[in-house]
């Protein structure tokens, strides 16, 4: 799939939500076979998009951090900070596996090293392999203690640096270690370092047969809320669509408790489309989510929550459903 420069160039009616930092996915542009300079030159392109988040190590094999930097400072963009991915080698498990546990943390270590050479702020990990298959196959106090060590290790190495708990219920494990957002919050309790907080992902909050809103007004609560990734789905898989394009009435819930929070964050949008152009999909989950920003100050912040106090159960959906409808 190829985009001209002229399509790349289209700027969207957005509305509000100014001041907002907005990052995509890299690998769904990557997919279309350019490379990874190609592609933060292209993104400079896409209106509203502002920050560059990368893979750890995977996004480095071609160029060095210091090239990276340069080609994002270059383009007027702004680099935010990996997601540390622990692919095959770790398969077994990131923490289960007590002989790959002293990995999983010095490449994390690695990844805080270059996120701060790089002027960045955040590492987010993911567990991809941390969980069982099958009863009976893995010591789950065991593997759980070790998981709180190696993340206060992590923590401990830079405490400058925000370590970001992003959690998924399944896939590809059938059972994951950390799988919802109560857990999650355990875990950030019992690693107990300042620097420590989670990236709620809205489809995995879904797959978890969470209510999103919940999961973002808790964590929220706790100021444990270092980041968001964003996307839409049935709640089965982690589809990755369009943000706002499925569960339009949640959708609106969730933003009216990220404006609640007062959320300053970055906003990625963690989407993979397949058969759209990956340019053209960005700037649509931009325009969605500023579409519904803006359609939460249409309604008012002071009447959603005097309508959410009124407490009757009809009530507020009537009143919302309306602005909508």
């Amino acid at each position: 799939m190829t985009i001209y420069e002229s399509d790349a160039s289209i700027a969207l009616d957005t509305g509000e939500g100014e001041g907002m930092r907005f990052a995509a996915r890299l690998n769904s542009f990557l997919s279309t076979g350019d490379e990874l300079g190609q592609v933060i030159d292209k993104l400079a392109k896409v209106e509203d998009l502002t920050d560059v988040e990368l893979n750890y190590p995977e996004h480095f094999t071609k160029y060095t951090p210091q090239e990276i930097s340069r080609r994002i400072i270059k383009n007027g963009l702004h680099f935010s900070g990996v997601a540390v991915r622990y692919r095959n080698d770790f398969i077994n498990g990131e923490f289960n596996n007590s002989s790959n546990a002293d990995n999983a943390v010095a490449l994390a270590q690695e990844a805080m090293d270059v996120v701060k050479l790089m002027g960045g702020d955040t590492i987010t990990i993911w567990l991809e392999f941390d969980g069982n298959d099958y009863p009976f196959q893995i010591d789950y106090p065991d593997n759980w203690k070790r998981l709180i060590e190696g993340f206060i290790r992590i923590c401990d190495h830079d405490t400058e640096i925000k370590v970001s708990i992003e959690f998924k219920p399944f896939e590809p494990r059938a059972y994951s270690l950390i799988p919802n957002t109560g857990i999650t919050l355990h875990a950030l309790n019992s690693i107990g370092k300042s620097n420590i907080g989670m990236t709620l992902d809205y489809c995995h909050s879904l797959m978890a047969m969470e209510n999103p809103s919940l999961s973002l007004a808790l964590v929220s609560m706790e100021n444990r809320l270092f980041g968001v990734h964003l996307n839409d789905g049935n709640g089965y898989m982690d589809d990755g669509m369009i943000f706002g394009s499925h569960t339009v009435m949640k959708t609106l819930e969730f933003m009216y408790y990220l404006k609640k929070a007062n959320y300053q964050g970055l906003v990625y949008f963690d989407t993979f489309p397949k058969r759209e152009n990956p340019y053209w999909e960005a700037r649509m989950n931009i325009k969605m989510f500023k579409r519904y920003w803006e359609k939460i100050d249409e309604i008012g912040m002071d009447t959603i929550a005097r309508n959410i106090l009124d407490n009757r159960n009809h009530f507020g959906q009537s009143f919302v459903l309306n602005h909508l409808i």
